[in-house]
């Protein structure tokens, strides 16, 4: 069995929150926000009745997942080359998409905690975050989550208690996970199945990124070897400093690396100024065929 990977980049003056489990009426504090939809399930073609908690287990999906695609003895030829060994993923939109039930619900809570309108809630969280990211490209720093969250309170002019705002989002975030596609899952299990290595390394904002990297160890097995994420480093990606850590942390040469997202500037632009390999995803659907696309342009003579 493999080894849970690591959170890298954990520190003191981290705010980490605590794994209670958090009751309805200690975290909305009265306030009745509504359940809009169910919880999106995440089916197999051989299985439609398996739903989304039975799956997120790895033992269920090494009971359904079979791999139908073979992979043409040219590309398994080059893979034996190991030009690339170790691949690092992007999450969001890239591994995962996220519940639209969860942007819905956050806004609905936050509208009633701040006492305002939820366009002008939905509007600051935008702006914010817009922010973030642009500062993210300007000078690499990440705020940790209770910083973004003070950013979004500031916007709204709210003055509370950040925790109660990170507590209610993490609930929010188990009751709606994000959607996962069944050939990002085949394609994580083939390639580990196949001898690469692999890593996480996500911009987080709202979201801590051990909320996150626990869903996907739930998701996809104990199959990554560790996670990077901006929210518990305190920089972001496309800083140097943030691919650096990917390399030091697989302890081989950067061009044996090859970094999978969606975000040109983030992703791509970020990961080659690191001397790693870049490849972007346009739509889930295709991440196979562009995983292994790019690891044929790097291996071909």
């Amino acid at each position: 069995m493999r080894s849970a990977g690591r959170i890298e980049g954990m520190s003191e003056n981290r705010h980490q929150l605590s794994n209670c489990v958090v009751s309805d009426a200690a975290l909305f504090g009265g306030i009745a926000i509504p359940i809009m939809g169910t919880l999106c399930k995440h089916y197999t073609p051989e299985t439609p009745e398996r739903g989304w908690h039975d799956v997120c287990s790895f033992s269920a999906i090494n009971r359904w997942y079979r791999p139908d695609i073979q992979v043409s003895s040219a590309v398994k030829r080059l893979r034996e080359d190991k030009l690339i060994s170790h691949i690092s993923f992007d999450v969001w939109n890239t591994l995962v998409l996220p519940n639209p039930c969860h942007a819905q619900t956050r806004t609905k809570f936050l509208a009633a905690c701040f006492h305002t309108e939820e366009a002008a809630v939905r509007n600051a969280y935008v702006e914010v975050k817009k922010w973030v990211t642009q500062h993210a490209i300007e000078t690499g720093y990440a705020p940790s989550l209770f910083e973004n969250i003070r950013l979004l309170m500031l916007y709204c002019n709210v003055h509370d208690d950040p925790s109660f705002i990170a507590k209610a989002f993490e609930h929010i975030f188990d009751e709606f996970k994000p959607v996962v596609l069944d050939p990002t899952v085949k394609l994580i299990h083939g390639l580990v199945e196949d001898g690469y290595t692999l890593s996480l390394g996500s911009n987080s904002s709202f979201i801590s990124g051990r909320t996150v990297h626990n869903f996907l160890e739930n998701t996809f097995g104990r199959v990554f070897r560790f996670g990077l994420y901006s929210d518990l480093l305190g920089y972001a990606k496309p800083k140097k400093t943030f691919f650096n850590k990917i390399i030091k942390s697989c302890d081989i040469a950067a061009n044996n690396i090859l970094h999978v997202g969606d975000d040109p500037i983030c992703d791509l632009q970020g990961a080659q100024s690191a001397g790693m390999h870049g490849a972007l995803v346009g739509r889930l659907e295709d991440i196979r065929e562009v995983v292994y696309e790019a690891i044929s342009g790097v291996c071909a003579p």
